[in-house]
C-alpha cells in the first residue's frame, strides 16, 4: 500500500470524507508492533521523547536515529516549543512492517489529559489514517500509561471518536485498537461498544 502523507505532517484537525465505507473496530491483546497493519499509531509526550510505551519499544528496536529523525521532526514543526496536545507527527516506519507510524499526542506537558481530548485524538487520527490511504490501522489505548487516564474513560472517548467518524471514512477499513494485556482489555471493554 502506497500512502499519500508525506513524514512530518502535523493534524490536529481534519475535515471529514465525502464516501462513506463500513470500517470495522476491533480489540486485541499482546504487543502493538507485531500487529499486522498498514500504520501503526504510537502515543506520544510533547517532547516525542521514546521513554516508555510504545515509545520504548520502538527506541529498542529502531535505536537514537529513530529518536534523532522524531526531534528533527519536532523542530521542524514546533521550533523549541513542546508539541501540543492533539498533535499527530507522521514518522518513518522505524524499520518495522508498517508505512508509517503516528505519534499522536493525547497529553499535556504536565501529563494530563481529557474525555474530550481523547475523542479528538481518536477522531484525528482515524481521518489522518483514511486521507493517507491506509486500509487498517493498530491504535493504543490513548493517554492510559504516563497520562494515567482510566482505561473505561479512555475507552467511551476513543468509542466516541470512532462512532463519529467511522461513517465518514472512505479507505479505512480496519481499526484495531491493542491493549498490552486482558487485564486492560477487561478495563477497556467496559466503556467499548463501536
Amino acid at each position: 500500500v502506497e500512502l499519500g502523507a508525506p513524514r512530518g505532517v502535523v493534524v490536529t484537525s481534519m475535515g471529514a470524507s465525502t464516501r462513506a465505507m463500513t470500517t470495522s473496530a476491533s480489540l486485541s491483546v499482546g504487543d502493538i508492533l507485531a500487529a499486522a497493519t498498514d500504520l501503526l499509531v504510537s502515543t506520544a509526550n510533547p517532547g516525542l521523547r521514546l521513554t516508555g510505551g510504545i515509545g520504548g519499544a520502538l527506541f529498542e528496536r529502531a535505536g537514537q536515529p529513530f529518536q534523532d529523525e522524531l526531534f528533527a521532526l519536532a523542530r521542524q514543526a514546533f521550533g523549541l516549543k513542546p508539541a501540543p496536545r492533539g498533535a499527530i507527527i507522521v514518522s518513518s516506519s522505524a524499520g518495522l512492517p508498517f508505512t508509517a507510524i503516528l505519534h499522536v499526542v493525547a497529553i499535556d506537558v504536565f501529563y494530563r489529559t481529557t474525555d474530550a481530548a481523547v475523542t479528538q485524538c481518536m477522531e484525528d487520527t482515524l481521518r489522518m489514517a483514511d486521507a493517507m490511504g491506509a486500509r487498517s490501522i493498530a491504535i493504543p489505548a490513548f493517554a492510559t500509561g504516563y497520562g494515567r487516564h482510566p482505561m473505561a474513560a479512555c475507552a467511551a472517548a476513543m468509542n466516541e471518536g470512532f462512532r463519529t467518524v467511522a461513517p465518514t471514512l472512505t479507505r479505512l477499513a480496519s481499526v484495531e485498537v491493542w491493549l498490552r494485556d486482558e487485564r486492560r482489555r477487561d478495563e477497556f471493554h467496559q466503556g467499548w461498544n463501536p
